[in-house]
């Protein structure tokens, strides 16, 4: 896995790490003196369960593999957090069925007891990294073979890892950073799928119908992977003038609020703009953005909808976690990522940027005219 030196803007916060460290070691070594079970009936041996506690965005890369996984045959059960994740799994159509779990509080430990009615002949957990909350639920299930990446990639508790492995059937060994990857070189190890996974895009062959911009100026990470609001708007303003958008749909959920209003007012005395923050479902959302020209989004959730939608998209991205989902070389021609590596070629190697600066140096650095060229150069010459 390539090293890439952090970020000299990164401040960490070890104490505040380090005991939340020992309060999970104490509470997580009581729950793993409790030893995995076989199935209590015969099982399907095409039976996979994926336990999956990650964000939205995630899954929407998941959805890639499990494709291939389907295509083998594969009877999938996806464990996921409630929410937005496991309403876009349903419209998916992939998964046979979806069990979806609160992981707040206490509700972490009452899900091990309803994880243990679960009779499957495979299960694994995301190759995401190595997080002990959903190793444990791995070894809640009653399965046949307990799959898990070998990797410590965002392990904070390597002694408990060195636990967990002892009761894997089988370990497999991960270097690369790209999610994509990542899933088909475990998938392939595990014999799970035979052909190369492709990033997820839903079975329609929809053609944008209408002149709308889709922006997602929020990011679930927080306001430090946010784009300037300022530059969003130019951005829309000058399509707009320019005769190749008529109309700006501004989208996000609840903690987008503020900086969809924002944008809204810099935009309303100008264009045609509704904010529809808050306001769609996901698939109503999915709908929208399915027939929009073009879509311009932070490095979230979002922008992985939207490519799913086949709308072409501009990623506005950071430094902080640098080739796990982009740049992503499988990507559609018409998909374009912006990213500061001139300037900020290194990363703080996390999912969120590390400085703690709103927004983060790498992400501010990235020009409002390079964005609108791209965008320009995608309207006038569409390939969808």
């Amino acid at each position: 896995m390539p090293f890439y030196p952090k970020c000299s803007y990164v401040k960490e916060n070890r104490f505040k790490k380090q005991i939340k460290r020992i309060i999970s070691f104490v509470i997580y070594s009581a729950v793993l003196l409790f030893r995995p079970k076989p199935p209590t009936k015969q099982v399907a041996s095409n039976s996979v369960a994926i336990i999956f506690l990650a964000s939205l965005g995630d899954l929407v890369v998941l959805c890639g593999a499990v494709k291939e996984m389907k295509a083998c045959g594969k009877s999938i059960t996806l464990i996921c957090k409630q929410g937005t994740a496991a309403e876009f799994a349903a419209l998916t159509q992939l998964f046979d069925e979806i069990i979806e779990i609160n992981i707040n509080g206490f509700e972490r430990f009452c899900n091990l007891r309803k994880l243990a009615k679960i009779e499957i002949d495979t299960v694994f957990c995301a190759p995401l990294g190595r997080h002990i909350l959903p190793d444990i639920y791995a070894c809640a299930v009653k399965a046949n073979k307990r799959l898990f990446p070998d990797t410590f990639l965002d392990c904070s508790l390597p002694s408990l890892k060195s636990k967990i492995d002892k009761r894997a059937d089988k370990l497999i060994a991960l270097t690369e950073i790209n999610e994509l990857k990542r899933y088909s070189d475990f998938l392939f190890a595990c014999d799970l799928i035979k052909k190369e996974i492709r990033p997820f895009r839903f079975e329609q062959n929809v053609v944008a119908n209408n002149s709308s911009i889709a922006i997602f100026p929020g990011a679930g990470g927080g306001k430090g992977k946010r784009w300037n609001v300022i530059k969003f708007a130019y951005v829309a303003k000058q399509l707009v003038l320019k005769g190749l958008v008529d109309k700006v749909l501004i989208f996000g959920e609840k903690y987008d609020a503020e900086c969809c209003n924002e944008l809204f007012q810099e935009l309303n005395s100008c264009c045609r703009v509704e904010n529809l923050c808050e306001k769609t479902t996901i698939s109503e959302l999915i709908e929208i953005v399915s027939n929009c020209c073009i879509a311009l989004a932070n490095d979230s959730g979002s922008a992985h909808i939207s490519m799913a939608c086949d709308t072409p998209t501009l990623i506005v991205c950071g430094m902080w976690q640098y080739g796990r989902f982009y740049p992503e070389p499988k990507l559609e021609k018409y998909h374009y990522i912006f990213w500061a590596n001139d300037t900020f070629g290194q990363s703080c190697n996390s999912s969120v940027p590390l400085c703690r600066q709103q927004p983060a140096p790498c992400v501010q650095e990235i020009k409002a005219d390079i964005v609108l060229a791209q965008a320009e150069r995608i309207l006038t010459n569409q390939t969808r």
